[in-house]
């Protein structure tokens, strides 16, 4: 074979590789432009206009190198192109292995969602985000037509649970709520994803003070759960829970265009990041029993949160937390809480709750069980803990009655 001919050959190895790579995109983009939406994903277009502009971007980078082994001085380019993609591919391989699912790129409208705060980590950020919205007073967007003049006013606290993160604003279990209560109250979501009693207690502190609702509803737990059995676990979670809120809330660093789109270079750059500290486990800790330590925080936390709402005329209402506990059978954590096996959540959940219930009877506060008492199936979740659109209609159905009963009057 003369240097001509394998010239030759080289090229058009390097052309079929860089049009099989374009070929490949082109059928995964394909795919997913055919992939019907599931029904308790509301974030899946956004999340697919942001993987579609993902392979697009690819599939230039494929193109420029066919482009470039058809020009005889520049198919040394076209090799690089492929040495790229093929290390891009590899990234995909690492990401999968490391964390069991495939990596996709974050829409930058899911990344605006949140806004920075000097108190609470993060906070909503205005705007409209696909199904989800927040107002100018950084609330989720809460269904409230055809209200009374002198409709009683309700907040809603807690965390992504009460933000209610699977549901479109007049879908989520406030906006039921209101919806069940008619026109005579108002209901407000003050929720947002990884807030906990700590966060809850600073916002009752503030949000009183210009019109005080006639009750405040706080549905949480699962989110101080997170902390449990982490080693010297400080009163205000600052060594855990609300560093990792930075990245949860994604009020840090945001990834730029060819970060999102270039995995490879997104791996890379997380060596250098900052990241939130850990979670170590205290020594010799049983992580199937209950954190005593974790329970008293919470617990004061929630004292003093009934104290708040007494000092501004507002009645307080502790509803338990409802979890999907078919999906919490593993051996291992799958992640929320990260240093509890899966298998133990229940129980340690049910500790929670049992904390929330006795601090309502110890300050009179009313406590709202009867969620607990209903038989909840996967369908009512959209994963392990948020509401379907069926499962907010049947949270907010069990507590309806409890509210309307003792909301309308001044406490």
């Amino acid at each position: 074979m003369n240097m001509e001919a394998g010239e030759r050959w080289f090229q058009r190895i390097l052309l079929g590789a860089c049009l099989l790579a374009l070929a490949l995109l082109g059928l995964v983009a394909l795919y997913l432009l055919l992939l019907p939406a599931p029904a308790n994903n509301i974030y899946f277009e956004l999340q697919r206009q942001a993987s579609l502009v993902y392979l697009g971007f690819w599939a230039s980078i494929a193109l420029l190198g066919a482009l470039l082994a058809l020009v005889r001085r520049l198919q040394f380019l076209s090799l690089y192109v492929l040495l790229l993609i093929a290390a891009e591919g590899a990234a995909h391989v690492y990401f999968y292995e490391r964390n069991s699912y495939l990596y996709h790129p974050i829409s930058p409208v899911l990344l605006r969602r949140f806004e920075p705060h000097p108190l609470l980590v993060g906070i909503p950020h205005p705007g409209s985000f696909g199904p989800v919205s927040h107002g100018e007073d950084h609330r989720r967007r809460n269904w409230n037509q055809g209200k009374a003049a002198d409709a009683r006013l309700i907040f809603a606290f807690g965390g992504s649970t009460t933000y209610d993160i699977g549901n479109a604003d007049d879908a989520t279990w406030p906006s039921d709520l209101s919806k069940l209560l008619g026109k005579d109250f108002i209901v407000e979501n003050l929720g947002v994803p990884g807030y906990t009693s700590l966060e809850n207690l600073i916002q009752s502190l503030f949000v009183f003070r210009e019109r005080p609702p006639s009750c405040a509803i706080y549905y949480m737990g699962w989110n101080d759960l997170r902390s449990a059995h982490v080693k010297g676990l400080r009163e205000d979670y600052s060594d855990f829970q609300l560093p990792a809120q930075i990245g949860n809330l994604a009020v840090g660093r945001r990834p730029g265009f060819l970060e999102n789109n270039m995995l490879l270079l997104r791996l890379i750059l997380s060596v250098f990041a900052h990241k939130p500290p850990p979670a170590v486990a205290e020594p010799g800790a049983a992580l199937g029993e209950k954190d005593q330590r974790l329970s008293r925080i919470f617990s004061d936390n929630m004292r003093l949160i009934a104290d708040v709402d007494r000092r501004f005329g507002v009645k307080p209402i502790f509803v338990p937390q409802i979890l999907n506990y078919g999906r919490f059978t593993a051996d291992r954590s799958s992640g929320w809480i990260p240093l509890v096996p899966d298998k133990y959540v229940k129980s340690l959940m049910q500790g929670m709750n049992e904390d929330l219930a006795a601090v309502a009877k110890e300050t009179g506060a009313l406590y709202f069980d009867r969620p607990l008492s209903l038989a909840w199936q996967d369908s009512d979740f959209v994963d392990d803990g948020h509401f379907s659109v069926a499962g907010a209609e049947k949270f907010a159905e069990a507590i309806s009655g409890d509210i309307a009963a003792n909301c309308g009057h001044t406490p």
